[in-house]
């Protein structure tokens, strides 16, 4: 019999159903029960930040490390990846510890991360129930513009896009929101927001993980497709959340194109298409030079990167959306019928059954 501890209703609900345990197992969300009972097997299934809704006196470090002493495997979730997250790993840092995240790590610390899609099933999940609006996208028609970026807050990478399309001559060529600040906790909303119809915003000044009615259905301002900008243009900039060159992290930035059927540059950080490859979706070389993906330093990536987008912008686009169909078509279906949670409880076990 295997003792399993879970602190999440959400992972007992939706994830353990779909791993292959190799023996019967009963759970408990009482963490000083299963410290306390023998089992044959224990493994424990952690959530971190808003998966846990179980209380005790530990702190999540703390509780990791005394659940790997006392388990075979420990496998904990989160939704983000930043690089405050860095100093929580090293502390438990065990060979039985395993994190499933929504991204890729650029490190050695990267065989204990299973890429937990958690921003693509969310956007998937919004879509496959508006199949119409999907239905209303125009993917292989010319536009009479060439690129969205939709660059939200301000950072360094998304000032250099925005730079960039500003000083070479391509702004009436763009369609790019960009300027959300935060001041003293306060948001402010400049030129950031392109509001899709039959969008009902639920907070006064939200940001883009604001929640909003979207055709009656509850979800976020992020994972909204605009069709008219899409419908304007030919292909995306993608500027995701972080540019750190240790890790990828895949958001609803990501998703969006690949449900949209577009071509897309990406500014983010070192291997960040390499990594989305490794999800089975396909980019774009050959078509372009994707050899920016490859270069470390961040201004000369992106500086290769904007170089795609200066040629991209100089050809005709009929002959290159219709060489990119077989990809876009590809990466369509790969990310609408893929089941995520399943994808990664693949991963787990393969583990547990070792």
């Amino acid at each position: 019999m295997i003792l399993i501890y879970c602190d999440s209703q959400a992972i007992q609900l939706e994830w353990l159903p779909h791993i292959l345990f190799p023996d019967a197992y009963q759970t408990t969300s009482d963490i000083h029960e299963y410290l306390q009972t023998s089992a044959e097997q224990k493994i424990a299934f952690v959530g971190y930040k808003i998966y846990s809704t179980v209380v005790h006196q530990y702190t999540f470090e703390e509780q990791i490390n005394l659940l790997s002493a006392n388990s075979k495997y420990v496998f904990t979730w989160d939704s983000e990846i930043h690089p405050v997250f860095w100093p929580i790993w090293e502390s438990c840092d065990q060979d039985n510890v395993y994190w499933l995240m929504p991204g890729t790590v650029n490190h050695e610390f990267s065989k204990q991360v299973i890429p937990w899609a958690d921003w693509f099933k969310n956007c998937v999940d919004l879509y496959r129930r508006l199949p119409d609006k999907l239905n209303a996208i125009r993917p292989y028609t010319e536009k009479p513009k060439y690129f969205d970026a939709f660059l939200g807050m301000r950072k360094p990478h998304r000032d250099f896009v925005f730079d960039s399309v500003n000083t070479s001559g391509l702004r009436d060529i763009f369609v790019m929101p960009y300027g959300g600040v935060f001041d003293d906790k306060q948001f402010y909303a400049q030129d950031y927001f392109l509001y899709e119809p039959d969008t009902v915003a639920k907070e006064s000044a939200p940001g883009t993980a604001g929640a909003v009615d979207y055709c009656g259905i509850h979800t976020s301002l992020s994972k909204i497709i605009h069709i008219d900008t899409y419908n304007a243009t030919a292909y995306s900039v993608i500027a995701e959340t972080n540019y750190d060159n240790s890790f990828s992290f895949f958001t609803e930035k990501t998703a969006k194109p690949l449900i949209g059927r577009r071509l897309f540059v990406a500014f983010s950080g070192h291997k960040f298409l390499h990594n989305l490859r490794q999800l089975g979706f396909r980019t774009f070389d050959g078509i372009i030079d994707e050899s920016y993906d490859l270069i470390e330093d961040d201004q000369a990536r992106w500086t290769a990167a904007f170089d795609q987008i200066k040629y991209l912008c100089q050809q005709p686009q009929q002959p290159i959306l219709d060489r990119i169909r077989p990809i876009t078509e590809h990466n369509f279906n790969t990310i609408m019928n893929t089941n995520w949670v399943k994808h990664s409880s693949d991963h787990i076990s393969d583990i547990v059954n070792r």
